[in-house]
């Protein structure tokens, strides 16, 4: 029985990436809440696509106020929205994934940190944890000036079909942490083809991997892109036949 441990946390060369996650209490919440996050998503894009002119917004390089969409669903779900739009769901892309009882949110391109992200997943009746940046306050012309950064880090338990499968699984997970530091090898988890999100899905992993007979242990995961990369490894433990797949994450404050 081997173990391989690797642990370093991921850097970001954007100052607010972010990923938040809510875990609900059974899938079928998990489903109606992606849902709701993908119509408003998609309301937001249609929104931009008939109003070209916002864009200019943006490409001027400032905050640029509520829109309307953002504000109506602010009033529905009594979320205080802050003062600007958010550019997590500015663009062609859906940011939204989600397998089994956990929904992810992407901010991978945000300027401005998972608020309120947070709170939406959470209205949503979600438990709610962030993978990222949070921003707690602006200054006057609207720029950030306060934010702290926090890491989801994630354990992971299944049972194996048989033997063969369990080894096989532990070979390549070990393999490709060994190999993780690699640029080459860094994208090419054995869970890539499942992961959600089409181009998008980028991610990379590292962590620890135990097999003790038919049960196979990962800890410490901590991923780049956890919205994909945690999905993308349950789909593929179910898809080689595990059974019995858990779960757990936690949140700690990095900065």
């Amino acid at each position: 029985m081997m173990q391989v441990s690797i642990w370093q946390q991921f850097s970001s060369n954007h100052s607010s990436r972010f990923t938040v996650v809510g875990e609900f209490e059974t899938p079928e919440a998990a489903q109606k809440a992606a849902d709701i996050l993908r119509q408003f998503a998609e309301t937001i894009r249609q929104w931009y696509a008939e109003n070209p002119d916002a864009d200019e917004d943006w490409n001027a390089g400032g905050p640029v106020l509520p829109i309307p969409p953002e504000l109506e669903f602010s009033r529905q779900h009594n979320i205080e929205w802050g003062d600007h739009a958010h550019d997590w769901l500015f663009g062609e892309a859906v940011p939204v994934t989600h397998i089994a009882r956990l929904v992810f949110v992407n901010g991978t391109e945000s300027d401005f940190g998972a608020k309120p992200l947070d709170d939406v997943l959470e209205r949503l009746g979600g438990n709610v944890k962030v993978d990222g940046t949070i921003i707690y306050s602006e200054s006057d012309d609207g720029w950030l000036t306060d934010e702290a950064y926090f890491s989801v880090s994630v354990s992971v338990t299944c049972l194996a079909p048989d033997a063969s499968i369990a080894s096989a699984i532990e070979a390549a997970v070990q393999s490709y942490f060994r190999d993780v530091e690699n640029p080459d090898s860094f994208f090419s988890t054995p869970w890539r083809d499942y992961n959600p999100g089409g181009q998008f899905a980028y991610s990379s992993t590292r962590g620890t991997i135990r097999r003790d007979g038919l049960h196979l242990y990962f800890s410490d995961l901590t991923f780049f892109h956890i919205g994909y990369g945690l999905p993308g490894l349950l789909a593929y433990l179910k898809d080689k036949g595990c059974a019995d797949i858990q779960y757990a994450l936690m949140e700690k404050q990095v900065r």
